[in-house]
């Protein structure tokens, strides 16, 4: 049985993802030949190999991508906790579906404001208002 092409499911996604990670993968290559560079002439001259050589670009440069590191890995951990809550929260104002349109990914929250909203990555959702709905025709 042939599986059909959901909405999303196009790899844009994967190209951003891919397309934003380049720039750190020539950094992380740039380094990596650096360090090979260093460690070759340790390896053939000994540490008097480098007498003459300044490493405070290399250290200036390791220094500036630990700080990003860190400063990535914490939004990402910001994020997941802020994901974590909202998802709480959307789970305690959740009503069922009028009319018995239930639909998998979508859920249906009471307020009288007309609003919707996506959230989560792993398993996205669609948060709609019964305001909204109110305010749509029912075809």
């Amino acid at each position: 049985m042939r599986r059909t092409k959901r909405s999303g499911e196009d790899g844009g996604f994967a190209s951003l993802v891919a397309v934003a990670a380049l720039p750190y993968a020539a950094v992380a290559g740039a380094g990596c030949g650096l360090i090979w560079h260093l460690s070759t002439g340790v390896a053939d001259g000994g540490l008097a190999s480098l007498n003459g050589v300044s490493l405070l670009p290399a250290a200036a440069v390791v220094a500036v991508l630990a700080a990003g590191a860190g400063a990535g890995i914490w939004s990402l951990v910001v994020q997941l906790r802020t994901n974590a809550r909202l998802a709480r929260l959307v789970h305690a104002a959740s009503v069922p579906c009028p009319d018995d349109r239930e639909r998998p990914g979508v859920v249906v929250v009471e307020g009288d404001e007309r609003f919707a909203f996506a959230y989560g990555l792993r398993a996205p959702r669609v948060v709609v208002s019964r305001g909204l709905l109110a305010q749509l025709s029912p075809a």
